[in-house]
């Protein structure tokens, strides 16, 4: 994957800044990694001590160690703007290539700062609009057009996001792109693993089995799937596997108990990345109930393992999902639709076996983490040339 063909000081030099992060933001820098061309850049990574710059250092990547939290910290947040301008005034990178509102926060004033201004990327991953927006998203969404000025290419993961960034955050539609998000096919190529998860399993034998990998959050919109799994008919209920962990664990649980549901849901808390294809694997129904999204990593995984899925039509999951192909979408907050969209597959195991075989070839086709490797460089290149 690596040749370096060209002498390293030859090479741009690209410093991505992250905030800390465990989910989709994280696996979306990793891959990203391990596909760039490192004939042509020499990326680094500044961000939180701890488990990401630890993978990123296990790679061969040089990392740099930035106190950037993920929350508004006025204080904290102008010390990590500071250092940030320290090291760029230190090390000559070429390119800056910042991940999530946080970083374009952080990045953006340095490129205000910083003579001459460093060529700057965003990546925005996940809408910072939770329903209509409070007041401090609006003030953000006003500093991130505000900097972004300095910002040569937005890049958006779907077109739901692109939307929101031009109509919410106005900024010119020229300078929004689009690259979806891509997932490595290769450990959904490769044998089933047996799960030593499945072994932990307290669900009857025969009973479908309905799968979730979501971080336990208000946006992840798991307790509509509590009461759909509710207003099923009781001799037809799957069980349902959530992995993940987050704040609503207990009030999920609490949730299950009151709906008389225990029995059949199962809190597998964190797994780790190479668990989750095996996993999926031996799920039957993938179901994302979300309330806001922007395109979740999840969902290509759980497509490219041969699953149909059941999500809601919020954020890019249309774009990826095909309505009556390769799953079903429903209005986010309506449980009714989706117990309805349920039945439909739990009653037609065939139907449902054909739907995931055509999500999975979508997945191959189009959502490859090489792909969208190769279109992030695109615009790097791009921005490398306006500089001169």
């Amino acid at each position: 994957m690596r040749s370096c063909s060209v002498k390293k000081d030859e090479r741009f030099r690209i410093l991505h800044v992250i905030r800390p992060a465990a989910g989709g933001m994280k696996r979306h820098l990793i891959e990203l990694l391990r596909h760039t061309d490192y004939s042509f850049f020499a990326p680094a990574v500044a961000g939180p001590p701890g488990e990401l710059l630890d993978e990123v250092a296990s790679l061969g990547v040089p990392t740099y160690p930035l106190a950037l939290r993920g929350e508004l910290a006025p204080w904290e947040d102008v010390k990590a703007v500071f250092s940030l301008l320290s090291l760029l005034r230190r090390e000559n990178f070429s390119l800056l290539h910042l991940h999530g509102f946080k970083a374009g926060l952080i990045g953006g004033l340095v490129g205000w700062l910083l003579r001459p201004p460093p060529s700057i990327v965003l990546t925005i991953h996940n809408s910072l609009f939770f329903g209509e927006g409070s007041g401090k998203q609006r003030f953000l969404a006003r500093i991130e057009a505000f900097l972004s000025r300095r910002t040569f290419k937005v890049i958006a993961v779907s077109q739901a996001l692109r939307a929101e960034l031009v109509t919410k955050f106005h900024l010119p539609s020229e300078k929004v792109v689009v690259i979806p998000n891509g997932i490595d096919l290769t450990p959904f190529t490769l044998g089933v693993l047996f799960p030593t998860i499945l072994r932990e399993l307290p669900l009857p034998a025969g009973v479908p089995l309905l799968g979730t990998v979501a971080r336990l959050v208000p946006q992840k919109g798991l307790p509509c799937l509590l009461e759909a799994l509710a207003l099923l008919p009781a001799e037809l209920r799957p069980g349902w596997l959530i992995v993940g962990d987050g704040p609503l664990r207990q009030e999920l649980e609490d949730k299950a108990r009151a709906l008389g549901l225990s029995h059949l849901v199962v809190f597998a808390g964190y797994r780790p990345p190479e668990e989750i294809p095996s996993i999926l694997k031996v799920i039957d129904i993938f179901v994302l109930p979300s309330l806001s999204e922007g395109l979740p990593l999840a969902l290509l995984e759980a497509m490219a393992a041969g699953k149909p899925v059941v999500a809601t039509a919020v954020g890019g999951i249309p774009e990826v999902v095909q309505e009556g192909r390769t799953g079903y979408l429903v209005p986010p907050g309506d449980a009714q639709a989706l117990a309805r969209a349920l039945l439909s597959l739990l009653e037609s195991p065939d139907r449902a076996r054909e739907m995931g075989e055509a999500g999975r070839k979508r997945v191959e086709e189009r959502f490859s983490s090489q792909r969208m490797a190769q279109e992030v460089m695109a615009i790097y290149r791009e921005a490398l040339a306006a500089r001169g």
